[in-house]
């Protein structure tokens, strides 16, 4: 289940490419900041939320997709 107690909120742009997902496990074995990890792949969503990590969807093509990405946002990585 996702959690969003832990703060601050940190986005991951590129959440599933090979530096991206190593860096979304770094910071969820941290268990000190609520990740926010950027996919428009929907397995990878299911994994992400598998893990306890917030998957969202954004694309910088459509900008509807950028406050929900964007809300109660600490830092973009």
């Amino acid at each position: 289940m996702i959690s969003l107690k832990h703060d601050p909120t940190t986005l991951i742009i590129g959440a599933t490419g090979s530096i991206g997902r190593a860096v979304v496990q770094e910071l969820a074995n941290s268990n000190l900041l609520h990740i926010r990890a950027v996919t428009r792949d929907s397995s990878a969503a299911q994994a992400f939320r598998q893990q306890g990590i917030e998957p969202i969807h954004l694309d910088l093509s459509q900008y509807e997709t950028y406050a929900p990405a964007l809300r109660q946002l600490v830092k973009i990585t």
